[in-house]
């Protein structure tokens, strides 16, 4: 059967933070099937503040799909921001994944949950 996978492995953990910058690309990835439609000025300050807050931010959670050590899909963890966020924020990156065909190209899926 093409595009038939025999043996995969995927591990999943929390990402060190010598995978953060790994992280940032994968959601810098995944989020740009939004840059056509958000204003450019807009655009380029959320790109840059939301790389930032992932290789700087020591309180969220980020895991990460592997396969055969690379990075493949994220997930990320952000706490809520009492005053001005209530609930947690969630997303998840996927950059590739071989196991799932309808993964072939990068999607970001969000929620909030209260």
């Amino acid at each position: 059967m093409p595009g038939r996978i025999d043996h995969l492995t995927i591990s999943i953990r929390e990402a060190a933070a010598a995978d953060w910058e790994a992280v940032a690309d994968v959601t810098q990835s995944a989020n740009q099937q939004y840059a056509a439609t958000a204003d450019p000025g807009f655009w380029i300050n959320y790109e840059n503040s939301t790389r930032q807050m992932l290789l700087t931010e020591t309180e969220i959670l980020r895991i990460g799909a592997y396969e055969n050590g690379e990075l493949i899909a994220s997930v990320i963890y952000c706490p809520p921001y009492e005053r001005e966020m209530p609930g947690r924020l969630c997303a998840i990156h996927i950059l590739k994944c071989a196991c799932c065909p309808f993964f072939q190209s990068t999607e970001t899926r969000g929620w909030r949950q209260s």
